[in-house]
Parts: C-alpha cells; sequence; structure tokens
C-alpha cells in the first residue's frame, strides 16, 4: 500500500471514530437531559390534580409551594368549615370524568357561623392560592389568599381574624420552627388584638363593655330619645 492510499486510510478511520464519540456524546447528553427532565416533572407535578390531603406531596409542604385553585363551596364542619377546591395544574390537560375535590382548612383560625357566610359569599367561584402547612385525613390546614386581579391578594385568614368572624387557635409547635408560618401565626395574632380592641364581630358578645364605655352607650341612647326626629337626623344619631 502506497503511502498516500494509506494516509487516506487512517483519515477515513480517525473520522469515523470522532463521528462515533460525537453520536456517543449526543446520546449521553439526551440521555442525561431526559432524566433531569424527568425528575423536573415529578418535582414539579405540572399535570397533577390532587383529591385527597395524602396527595400533597410532602416537599410541597416542606417548600411551601403555593397551589393555585378554583373555590367550588364551603362545607360547614365540626371541625371547621371545608373550603371544597379544585387544584389547577401547572399545565391543564383536558378533564375526563369527575371533579376532583380536594378538602382544605384555615389554618390556626376558628370560624364562627358569621365567618362561614362571609367565606360563602368572599370566596364561592374564586380563584385563590393556598400553601399547604398541615396535612390531616380530612383536610389540609393551610394558609389561603384570594387572588385579587388590580390589588394584592387577600390574606383569608388574616382578614376573618381581623372582622371578629375567626378567633386565633394556638399553632402547632412543629410549625413554629418554620419563620414564614411564625410570621403568619403572629400576624393573626396582631390582628386578634385589633379586633379585640375595637370590639369587631364575636368580641362585641364576648368582652363586657367598660363602665365608661357603658355611660356613652346610656348618654347616646338618652339623648337620641330626647332631641326631636328632625335635630336627630341633621346629627345623624
Amino acid at each position: 500500500m502506497s503511502q498516500r492510499n494509506y494516509s487516506d486510510l487512517e483519515e477515513r478511520i480517525y473520522e469515523y471514530e470522532e463521528g462515533r464519540d460525537f453520536r456517543g456524546t449526543q446520546i449521553l447528553l439526551y440521555g442525561a437531559t431526559g432524566i433531569g427532565l424527568l425528575i423536573a416533572l415529578r418535582r414539579i407535578r405540572p399535570f397533577a390534580t390532587f383529591a385527597k390531603p395524602s396527595d400533597i406531596p410532602n416537599r410541597f409542604l416542606k417548600s411551601k409551594v403555593p397551589v393555585p385553585a378554583n373555590v367550588l363551596r364551603i362545607e360547614p364542619n365540626s371541625q371547621g368549615p371545608f373550603i371544597m377546591v379544585e387544584t389547577v395544574p401547572l399545565i391543564p390537560l383536558p378533564r375526563f370524568g369527575k371533579t376532583k375535590e380536594l378538602p382544605i382548612k384555615i389554618a390556626n383560625v376558628d370560624v364562627t357561623a358569621n365567618g362561614i357566610n362571609w367565606l360563602q359569599s368572599v370566596l364561592r367561584g374564586k380563584r385563590i392560592i393556598f400553601i399547604p402547612l398541615i396535612k390531616k385525613t380530612d383536610a389540609v390546614e393551610s394558609r389561603v389568599s384570594l387572588i385579587q386581579t388590580n390589588e394584592n391578594n387577600l390574606d383569608i385568614g388574616k382578614e376573618l381574624v381581623q372582622v371578629g368572624f375567626g378567633m386565633v387557635h394556638e399553632s402547632n409547635p412543629e410549625l413554629s420552627k418554620d419563620k414564614k408560618t411564625l410570621a403568619y401565626y403572629r400576624s393573626l395574632v396582631e390582628a386578634q388584638k385589633r379586633a379585640k380592641r375595637h370590639r369587631n364581630g364575636y368580641w362585641q358578645q364576648a368582652i363586657p363593655l367598660t363602665l365608661s364605655e357603658k355611660l356613652k352607650q346610656f348618654l347616646f341612647t338618652k339623648g337620641k330619645s330626647i332631641l326631636p326626629a328632625f335635630f336627630a337626623r341633621q346629627l345623624n344619631i
């Protein structure tokens, strides 16, 4: 074999080996990318909808992952009202069969009867975001916010407490270790202080009037009965 033919053969072998290495590298890269995508899909759960508390991944609780949902109805319960929701997947797919309903509860808030009516009027048929905090057998205790188009999202638990339609109960010791959850609990406590100070809702009957408040109420009622109706209307009493 001549020197020239030998060189051509050597060059072809080199090109073949180089092409094979490139294809091997491509296969490895595509394989790694595919595995990475599968792991990401498993973590993000972009197609998932949840029908029961156990469906919520533990990672969602640990990382405080916000979950969008549509409120179907408010369901009274001896353990507190359930907000029945249909979770909205990140990538929606055509739905077949029965709607999956997930029961959630507002964490750290005991809701009054007036509060249940308030929830019905404010939340039914609306889009919310809930952050799951505790999974229980009957419901997911969550921080719930109403999505508002032109305003900041409305924190439902805080608003309930502030108007006196809900009372704060003790925080779960495990949740107190988390800074964000602890900040949420403290915001509820502050809202309750304001509700008590203004005697809103439940606190109007729960907190007795002071002597000065009783005197003020007596003078107001007496003055209204003495003044002619015309003056009472003008003074708005």
